[in-house]
């Protein structure tokens, strides 16, 4: 009777210890749930602009071959008054970002993200502390 007693409280103790672990790791998921939740939540609050840039084609700096890239931008913003700021200094955009791309060679545009980054950069360079662009996106990158 003791032998079936102790097995009975040894029974309930994995129980309980079980039910808590349970509850912890369902406590953990949901928090862990919230919280990457939260900003996705105040990203819709602030809807994002665009515009585009004319087409850019470019001489690239290969010396073995004639070759050239061509590349469509679209630019992501979130201040209205971005998308005027960048009309007004386009050509000093455009013209930086052909000098960026006129460096390139053709190898050196495997990395896209790194050209993105670098050429976001750049465009933020030209504009004001108010009016910075936060996404730069691709619609056409040919290297030709």
């Amino acid at each position: 009777m003791a032998e079936k007693a102790g097995k009975s409280s040894k029974l309930i103790v994995f129980l309980l210890i079980g039910i808590i672990v349970l509850l912890l790791a369902l406590g953990g998921g949901y928090l862990l749930f919230v919280k990457t939740k939260l900003p996705s939540s105040e990203a819709a609050e602030k809807p994002m602009l665009s515009t585009k840039l004319d087409t850019f084609t470019v001489n690239l700096s290969d010396s073995n071959f004639r070759r050239y890239l061509r590349v469509d931008l679209a630019l992501e913003f979130e201040n209205k008054k971005t998308e005027e700021v960048i009309k007004e200094k386009e050509y000093r955009i455009r013209d930086a970002i052909i000098l960026y791309f006129m460096k390139k060679r053709s190898t050196d545009c495997g990395n896209i993200n790194k050209i993105k980054q670098d050429v976001l950069k750049i465009i933020n360079s030209k504009l004001d502390e108010k009016n910075q662009i936060s996404g730069v996106y691709f619609n056409e990158f040919i290297i030709n």
